[in-house]
């Protein structure tokens, strides 16, 4: 009995003493890759909520060569709140704008039945060596980039009687997104049948809009996604068919 005792108390001590030790150095959320010639950033989420019990988060950003905290981002000054199952969902970090440092693109809204991911961009700023929100680039839909056309692609489900996917294609000019084509099909009820179109921009501006045969990849994807719940894997296939 005794010697039962004398370990419960030590168990309880040694726990009591493991609670009060530091963190560990690499004790992060993610380590990811800014740029292959830097230390890698690591990134811990804090939930926050305010007065009406929306949450949202508080971004910590590390230097993991020394562990040093460099930056807070709080999601809450740009009005970003989260309910149900939205979540800034940061896996990785992405070359926004082409300039060799990738960028920390964060998930700031679901809709349409998690199909619309909804992201917001941070973009690293090499002198300061933080990520900084760029007004410029607003909020961007299920979107992926390609590095060699240094182009953005973006797919966008909108609701409005039948399913209607519209896909945009952006350069990154001037320190802000640049339009330049969008391509959506939609069902034309009078005629009983889908109808594609593909509308392209020169410097932001509308220059003509051409009528092609409809993807029946899309129609697919209406199909594979109308009553699916699960986001991640709404996202997925949208992105494939982007591809």
């Amino acid at each position: 009995m005794k010697f039962s005792t004398f370990k419960m108390l030590l168990l309880l001590t040694s726990s009591y003493c493991t609670l009060l030790l530091p963190q560990s150095k690499n004790n992060y959320d993610l380590l990811l890759e800014v740029n292959q010639n830097m230390p890698k950033y690591g990134f811990r989420l804090q939930e926050i909520k305010n007065e009406l019990d929306y949450r949202s988060y508080l971004i910590k950003v590390y230097r993991s060569d020394s562990d040093s905290l460099v930056q807070i981002i709080d999601l809450s000054e740009y009005n970003y709140w989260y309910s149900e199952y939205d979540y800034p969902y940061i896996d990785s970090l992405i070359d926004v704008n082409f300039d060799s440092y990738k960028d920390l693109c964060v998930v700031t809204g679901i809709g349409q039945n998690g199909k619309n991911w909804g992201y917001n961009s941070f973009i690293f700023n090499e002198t300061a060596r933080i990520f900084q929100r760029n007004e410029n680039f607003p909020t961007i839909y299920n979107f992926y980039t390609n590095d060699s056309l240094k182009q953005i692609y973006e797919s966008f489900w909108n609701c409005g009687g039948e399913e209607c996917i519209v896909y945009k294609t952006y350069l990154f000019q001037d320190n802000k997104l640049v339009l330049i084509q969008q391509d959506y099909q939609d069902f034309d009820n009078e005629l009983n049948k889908w109808r594609r179109f593909v509308e392209h921009y020169e410097n932001g501006k509308l220059i003509y809009i051409e009528e092609t045969e409809p993807r029946e990849e899309w129609l697919r994807l209406i199909n594979e996604t109308n009553e699916l719940e699960n986001h991640q894997e709404a996202e997925r296939l949208i992105q494939q068919t982007n591809e």
